[in-house]
């Protein structure tokens, strides 16, 4: 026992002081938090075109039926469907008007010259011809996320550089702030826009092509089997030691997962195979549901009345994947009793559930929705697939396998704490 206790001590002494500075050192850069807080804002263009999608296809056969599951809607799937294209498909023209506008904020720059000249970048560097009236916008979708943040982000810093060295027109006392505003941004308006149109236009640089080509090794190796439970593992294990993994991964792991549901989406309205796995549909299906819910069923049947009531009163915002209750509350950071489990349990999660999905057991999800959609049924919705019901409920009742004899050492240690306050008394 002595043993177990220093290699915990020894393990909880190297994630804290070794590890966590160095992964605060690297995911809390203002860079990436500026990507974080922009993909937040883009959601409620994303979740508004999922949805709309969804509906769309219920006036189709894409579902899978011989017939339209709301036949009334047969006429109008493809003016539906546009909702989608114009959300959904146009979300990095959005992401870079939210770009220039976390970069203000994180900076002390002026929010709307900052967003324009986001838009600016985004529109110079993505078009270079305009053929009877129209334009391709291939790039406006979730392609061009990754390039879009570079691009944007470099113009942005330009932007900073001439305001910071005061390279800019002063128009003199008198003038509305606003007019005056508007002729400071006029130099770093004028070097970002000629730069990027002269990279796109005159010299021919698809940079976005380019670097979708350089970036498709990682869209196309990362959503596999291995990476999913590794994450699933190194995730559950920073919570165990105090640390929101989800937020500190959220940077990196948003913009890779709306790339990947944006292509299931298209491939599924064009009759296509999907291709990807890993969404946030299937994370909340197994990744929660076992480490968190599998807990408090057990807890739920303890003869500790505190232990009871504490998953009852938790319960409500577990369902909802809102897990820092338990996390933090019972507590599962830093208790020896329930981190083998709690990670154990979310690893073994993912492995079976990205698992079933490769083999054709589940479907592959292809509509985004919000990661407090209860686990239950976010699967089922996110790709027409009921049996994703029947995987949340076999990963709780896994989850709770595993944490069965250390909830029951864990309840010994509790009537043990609780009779030695009694006598202390």
């Amino acid at each position: 026992m002595k043993n177990d206790s220093k290699f915990m001590d020894r393990l909880t002494n190297y994630i804290t002081y070794k590890m966590t500075p160095v992964l605060m050192k690297v995911f809390n850069r203002p860079t990436l938090n500026i990507i974080k807080n922009s993909m937040v804002n883009i959601m409620p263009f994303i979740l508004f075109g999922s949805v709309m999608l969804l509906v769309s296809l219920l006036g189709t056969t894409s579902m899978g039926t011989e017939k339209p599951i709301l036949p009334f809607l047969s006429n109008y799937a493809d003016s539906i469907g546009l909702m989608n294209s114009l959300s959904m498909g146009f979300m990095t023209l959005y992401f870079s008007v939210s770009i220039g506008i976390n970069y203000a904020n994180e900076y002390d720059l002026d929010r709307t010259n900052s967003a324009l000249i986001s838009l600016m970048a985004f529109i110079m560097i993505n078009i270079d011809k305009i053929v009877d009236g129209s334009i391709d916008v291939s790039t406006f979708g979730a392609a061009g996320l990754f390039p879009t943040m570079i691009t944007s982000i470099l113009a942005l810093k330009i932007y900073k550089v001439f305001i910071q060295k005061n390279i800019v027109i002063r128009m003199p006392d008198g003038v509305p702030p606003a007019v005056g505003a508007a002729f400071s941004s006029l130099i770093p308006f004028a070097t970002v826009g000629i730069l990027y149109w002269f990279a796109r236009t005159i010299l021919q640089l698809d940079i976005m092509n380019i670097m979708r080509t350089l970036l498709d090794p990682i869209f196309s190796g990362a959503d596999n089997i291995i990476i999913f439970t590794f994450y699933g593992f190194f995730s559950k294990l920073l919570w165990a030691f105090g640390i929101h993994a989800d937020s500190l991964f959220q940077g990196i792991l948003d913009p890779l997962k709306l790339t990947w549901i944006a292509e299931n989406g298209a491939a599924k309205v064009a009759g296509q195979s999907m291709n990807h796995i890993w969404t946030t549909a299937l994370e909340r299906t197994c990744l929660w549901t076992g480490p968190v819910l599998g807990l408090l069923v057990l807890l739920l049947f303890s003869r500790l009345k505190h232990l009871k009531t504490f998953s009852i009163a938790s319960f409500p915002a577990a369902f909802f994947s809102i897990v820092e209750p338990v996390v933090f509350g019972l507590p599962v950071v830093m208790n020896p009793m329930l981190i083998i489990p709690f990670v154990l349990s979310g690893t073994l999660g993912a492995f079976f559930t990205y698992g079933a999905c490769q083999l054709g057991v589940l479907a592959k999800p292809f509509i985004e929705l919000p990661w407090a959609t209860p686990p239950v049924i976010i699967g089922f919705i996110a790709s027409g697939d009921w049996k994703y019901i029947l995987a949340t409920i076999l990963n709780v009742a896994l989850g709770a396998l595993i944490y069965y004899p250390f909830v029951k050492a864990f309840e010994r240690e509790e009537e043990m704490r609780i009779e030695g306050e009694i006598i202390d008394k």
